[in-house]
C-alpha cells in the first residue's frame, strides 16, 4: 500500500479511529 506512510495522514486516521473504537468498547 502505497498510501501507507508514516508521515501521512492517513495513518493518523487509523489511529484515532482505534483509539475511539477502544474507547467504546
Amino acid at each position: 500500500m502505497s498510501g501507507f506512510r508514516p508521515h501521512s495522514p492517513d495513518i493518523k486516521l487509523t489511529s484515532g479511529h482505534q483509539a475511539h473504537v477502544r474507547t467504546s468498547s
